[in-house]
């Protein structure tokens, strides 16, 4: 979650993330958002992401990145560690965002509010291309 109440999703691949999250609470969210209906199709990837990845074929990386993309239907912001090859790597790049209908904290039941209140980002999500656990408090 964001200072405006944005959420937002980071893949760690195993790797370093904030010290706020728990693997219970990750098994509880996680549930918990991919049972959420969609709220729009509307979503834009992130114009690095073909540099990123290396990638120039727009299908091959929405295919790819399908899991990402359906969160961002459901309204949340979508990031990716961006060294799978480093544990401590801390940095995370943005995959996909919601165009519009975005979720927010005061959208979600208290059970989820209790676990996404512990790991806030500093700054504003919906204005970065990319993340590092470092910003997290």
């Amino acid at each position: 979650m964001d200072a405006n109440g944005f959420i937002g999703h980071a893949a760690s691949g195993g790797g370093i993330v904030p010290n706020s999250i728990l693997s219970e609470d990750i098994n509880h969210t996680s549930k918990f958002f991919r049972n959420l209906s969609n709220k729009n199709s509307n979503y834009e990837l992130n114009k690095k992401l073909f540099s990123i990845k290396s990638i120039s074929d727009k299908s091959l990386l929405e295919k790819r990145h399908f899991d990402f993309i359906q969160l961002a239907q459901k309204g949340i912001y979508c990031f990716d560690k961006t060294d799978l090859n480093n544990f401590k790597d801390p940095n995370y790049h943005l995959v996909v965002k919601p165009k519009k209908h975005i979720l927010k904290f005061e959208d979600l039941p208290n059970k989820i509010k209790n676990i996404i209140i512990k790991t806030r980002f500093k700054g504003n999500i919906n204005c970065v291309d990319h993340l590092k656990v470092d910003q997290f408090i």
